[in-house]
Parts: C-alpha cells; structure tokens; sequence
C-alpha cells in the first residue's frame, strides 16, 4: 500500500510514559507551545475513516516522525 512520512526535528515526545492516546480531541504533548489539540484528532479522524492508520515514532530533543497509512475504500 501507499503511506506518507512527515518527520521533523522538534521537541518530540515521550511516547513510552504518555499514559493518553497522542490522537486524542485537545490533547496537548507540550503545553508551553501555542495549540488547541485538534490537529492530530482531525488528521487520525480523516485518515481511520478511509481504513487507513498511523504510527508514530520520537525522540525528545530530536523529532518524531509520523508514518500514514492509506486504506483502501
């Protein structure tokens, strides 16, 4: 199948200790920095209502990398 990587090299996540789902509606890794927590919730939507799905990889201090999957209707 077809996916799509978008990677950058910003703060990252601690994605082992992050007790809550990243796609989740207003939920913030890093409240410092201005946001409301839709855009993942609206990606994930978009992307999981088409069969597709993403997997997500980071690193604090070095980036984090999100791999989408695209479903096939």
């Amino acid at each position: 199948g077809y996916y799509l990587i978008i990677k950058d090299n910003g703060l990252g996540m601690d994605l082992d200790s992050s007790t809550d789902n990243i796609f989740r509606l207003f939920k913030r890794m890093h409240t410092h920095i201005e946001g409301r927590g839709v855009g993942l919730y609206i990606v994930n939507s978009l992307v999981e209502s088409h069969g597709g799905n993403i997997e997500v990889t980071s690193e604090i201090n070095k980036g984090t990398t999100f791999k989408i999957y695209f479903g096939y209707d």
